[in-house]
């Protein structure tokens, strides 16, 4: 593969070729791209998801969209070597593919996980003033408990497992598409406390952006035991900053 040659004589690879050896690039894009979307949403921001004044489909619509957004935006940076995992397990004809479909399975079960809680909460009337700003401590709470159990550890090395992908091109799709689902599960049932912080609370960008770094930091610790400081410190984070925007 050719190289190209810097002002300073250092040779790097190819752009192609580093686009081949990192297929996770056009996830993390996605991902980029739902970031910037959610970022000028200054309607929202400050907004339980579940909270609105229009009718109830629309409110669910809009709730829902969001959802769609974040869960675009945050959760992609989780699976990068679940993703190179699929893809340098896959012929490089159909890297691309076997990688769309692995995020089909992972995305569509957190995706899937919102609609019902979503819908549900859309149609009831939530408190507001001291009252949601106790519903936002009790989940931030509830969150930095679970991330102490040792039923979060277990969890979270569930995360991290991997599965053969076959060979035959339809048995291929089925394992890629299984195994995203199975990756979205194991997800889910780590971060689901994380990810409701944004239906109950205000989730200003910041404060998302804080329970994004717990999420990442957690996932790609390498060792048995996580060390759970940071993580923890970022929720409280994400928890004063959150209760300051109820209060603005």
């Amino acid at each position: 593969m050719a190289a190209v040659r810097t002002a300073w004589g250092i040779r790097l690879p190819a752009l192609g070729e580093w686009f081949a050896q990192h297929p996770e690039w056009w996830p993390l894009a996605i991902s980029l791209a739902a970031w910037l979307s959610l970022a000028p949403d200054r309607q929202h921001e400050m907004t339980p998801l579940c909270v609105g004044v229009s009718p109830l489909q629309s409110q669910f619509v809009d709730a829902f969209s969001r959802w769609i957004l974040m869960i675009l935006g945050m959760m992609p940076p989780l699976v990068v070597l679940s993703v190179r995992h699929v893809g340098f397990r896959s012929f490089r004809d159909r890297r691309h593919t076997a990688i769309a479909e692995f995020l089909a399975g992972y995305l569509g079960v957190w995706i899937a996980a919102g609609a019902v809680p979503l819908f549900l909460l859309s149609a009831t009337s939530i408190p507001g003033g001291a009252e949601r700003r106790l519903i936002a401590v009790l989940a931030y709470g509830a969150a930095i408990v679970w991330q102490l159990t040792p039923f979060k550890r277990q969890a979270l090395w569930r995360c991290h497992r991997t599965v053969p992908l076959a060979v035959e091109p339809w048995r291929t799709d089925l394992s890629c598409l299984r195994f995203g689902a199975s990756a979205g599960v194991a997800c889910l049932s780590s971060c689901w406390l994380l990810m409701a912080l944004p239906v109950l609370t205000a989730h200003g960008m910041s404060a998302m952006v804080c329970v994004q770094g717990a999420m990442i930091h957690e996932r790609y610790q390498q060792c048995h035991r996580p060390r759970l400081a940071t993580s923890v410190i970022l929720l409280c984070t994400a928890c004063l900053l959150d209760l300051q925007g109820h209060l603005a």
